[in-house]
């Protein structure tokens, strides 16, 4: 039986050997080798893989490849389980282990495997760290191995869960993108050829299995992590990450809300440094600016002396600090204007001097300093952390919930990678979500330190980063985009005038504009001075919220703001549901040359927004080609705040776009309407 897919002249797959072989003959145009891995794992019996196992069924259809793997003593089956998307190209592989033993076995390790001819081939894969998320670079497999994994509990830092392989000469490779539970290993490996010839690729992922020894009961069945695969360009573009968002957005995320309201959080206003006079301000201009959820972020709990981070877990009001245990006041004082009220929490982190911790010690587990984690294994804590944080949604009547995560697990006393934490801690996200479905529930990791899919369908939303320069902002998301829906990202505007404090070349101090400040980085030491209007455009294509000192913000900066917010507000709903193009090459962190351009186009309106930057680069034109486009219709292009143009699809396919932009650090957004 031989089953071909094509995605642009480029074969995806085809299995004729897969009844005898149990996985496909290639991937995306590179050839899979039939007597490489499929699996590797290690019991507390030995180590073994899939080549000494029997397949002892094999369904191949137009849609995928079940096979069914036997141990030779038959103690253990091993199900693979690969997926065609025939709509939008994707491959998925479960894996799942099944004890069909009459006595225990524990699992040591288990990888999914992938292995490719004898060649020459790259890896690209992705650092991950504070601020500096998303950051991916190439690498030569000559030989040995490149393994990257999450640190800690936290299943994006130090590396994210998705790697690129390509052959040599190649423009395109093949991407694997984990689903984590918990920890994670992704390796690529080398392996002898034969003779002379180049080594064998092997890609395996899975969970980390440093300290794992997870009991598999008789009968009981255990899935693996699953993985998503798929076509990428490997130019600077990086074209075909559309298909990843289609995927994505059709199948895991079908059902998640589609718009996000447009938040004001107090964060960079004075960190959490709380003046009740002051956020009386930030709520005034943020109305003002249309704001629809005024959100108050950390300082606002506890009820001890001494430092709000030790108190994490103690979720009474500060009575010596903040709203001074009036908070509630300050809620209805938000609804009053015609806002939703949001709050800020961290339940995973327990802090030393929360009650909870000194009454029942044994619902905890110490992490990496003098914190403890939740055992959500255990029902009473489950049910105590539900109960909590139903008590702040209704006592508050909270329209937002921003949940972060500011610490490592560092260690897992049931040995599963975090694998049984994680499953409890998606149920309680899904439980808490379901109980209020009109409050929406935003992620935060220190930013993005767990961004990785199976976390964000949790949530409604993730923020992005703790890092809100808005041109680092360009950099990661740019990065995060190869492997995450760009719609669901949650990123913000942050800006504060600081007066006329920096002269205008060419102008008197008490001439010159208000210098409007964006942070450095995380905080606000080593500010950069920004375009207003560039800020926002940066923070725009995902789901745009607003931080920082707006009630210093002069007049006509917020006139320009109010306006661009209404466009955002218009098309919000499609950004959500768009998938994104990268329009011009992959830039890393600190790169401010040149031009960026984003494309993300709403698949039920076949609508474009083009979102295009020129940072330090001496031209004031770039000609940009979106993708996608019918060369047998007409687009009605403009400009934000400029007048419509209509333009054939054929002129657009083949003259592309001009765009001009005339300073430095600048940004447009234009709309690209189909006219049928």
């Amino acid at each position: 039986m031989t089953c071909c897919y094509r995605i642009k002249d480029t074969y995806v797959t085809e299995f004729p050997n897969a009844e005898m072989t149990g996985v496909p003959d290639m991937l995306f145009g590179m050839q899979c080798d039939q007597k490489g891995l499929s699996f590797r794992m290690k019991t507390d019996s030995g180590a073994v893989d899939s080549r000494s196992f029997d397949i002892i069924d094999c369904n191949v259809s137009e849609n995928g490849i079940k096979t069914v793997w036997q141990s030779e003593d038959k103690s253990i089956e091993v199900v693979t389980d690969w997926r065609f998307c025939n709509i939008t190209g994707i491959w998925t592989r479960q894996d799942t282990l099944v004890n069909t033993n009459c006595k225990l076995l524990r699992i040591k390790r288990y990888f999914s495997g992938f292995a490719f001819v004898p060649g020459d081939y790259s890896i690209y894969s992705q650092r991950s760290s504070w601020c500096n998320e998303n950051q991916g670079e190439w690498t030569l497999l000559h030989h040995g191995s490149h393994t990257i994994e999450s640190e800690g509990g936290r299943t994006t830092q130090g590396s994210t869960p998705f790697m690129v392989i390509k052959a040599a000469g190649s423009e395109h490779g093949t991407a694997f993108h984990l689903f984590p539970r918990g920890d994670w290993k992704i390796s690529a490996r080398t392996l002898t050829g034969p003779g002379d010839s180049p080594p064998y690729a092997i890609i395996e992922a899975g969970m980390a299995d440093d300290d794992i020894d997870i009991p598999l009961e008789p009968g009981r069945v255990i899935e693996m992590p699953m993985v998503c695969i798929n076509q990428i360009s490997t130019t600077e573009r990086f074209q075909g990450t559309e298909r990843l968002h289609k995927f994505l957005l059709r199948n895991i995320f079908d059902e998640h809300k589609n718009e996000a309201p447009l938040v004001y959080n107090t964060w960079f206003e004075n960190f959490d440094h709380i003046d009740p006079g002051k956020m009386d301000e930030e709520l005034s201009a943020a109305k003002e600016l249309g704001c629809e959820i005024f959100a108050v972020d950390a300082g606002w709990y506890g009820c001890q002396a001494g430092s709000w981070s030790k108190q994490t877990g103690d979720w009474r009001e500060k009575i010596d600090g903040a709203f001074m245990g009036r908070m509630k006041d300050f809620s209805d004082k938000v609804r009053e204007a015609g806002l939703g009220f949001g709050l800020w929490i961290e339940f995973e982190r327990i802090g030393s001097l929360a009650p909870v911790l000194m009454e029942h010690p044994e619902w905890f587990i110490r992490a990496d300093d003098e914190h403890h984690y939740p055992d959500l294994h255990q029902p009473q804590v489950y049910g105590y952390l539900l109960e909590e944080i139903s008590s702040l949604c209704e006592k508050y009547r909270l329209k937002w919930m921003k949940i972060d995560f500011n610490f490592k697990l560092t260690n897992d006393p049931y040995k599963e990678a975090f694998k049984g934490y994680y499953e409890k801690l998606y149920g309680l996200l899904d439980e808490i979500r379901g109980r209020f479905p009109e409050t929406f529930f935003e992620g935060c990791a220190s930013g993005g330190m767990r961004l990785d899919i199976s976390t964000l369908s949790h949530f409604d939303g993730h923020f992005l980063s703790d890092n809100v320069n808005p041109y680092d902002m360009l950099r990661i998301y740019q990065g995060g985009v190869l492997r995450l829906p760009p719609g669901r990202l949650t990123r913000w505007l942050v800006i504060r005038s600081a007066g006329k404090a920096v002269p205008e070349y060419g102008y008197a101090l008490d001439r010159s504009p208000e210098c409007i400040l964006a942070p450095g980085g995380a905080t606000w030491e080593g500010s950069v001075k920004v375009d207003p209007g560039f800020a926002l455009l940066a923070a725009m294509p995902g789901m745009l919220g607003i931080s920082g000192d707006l009630s210093s913000l002069p007049f006509d900066v917020k006139q320009k703001l109010s306006k661009l917010i209404e466009f955002y507000l218009k098309w919000r709903t499609s950004i959500v549901c768009s998938y994104a193009f990268l329009l011009t090459p992959l830039r890393r962190i600190k790169d401010n040359k040149g031009w960026t351009a984003i494309q993300l186009k709403d698949p039920v309106t076949d609508t474009s927004l083009l979102f295009i930057y020129r940072l330090n680069d001496s031209k004031n034109r770039i000609n940009i080609v979106p993708e996608e486009i019918d060369v047998n219709n007409e687009y009605a292009l403009q400009v934000f705040g400029k007048e419509e143009i209509i333009v054939s699809g054929h002129d657009i396919q083949h003259k592309g776009i001009d765009i001009r932009i005339d300073h430095m650090n600048r940004a447009v957004v234009m709309t690209v309407i189909p006219k049928i």
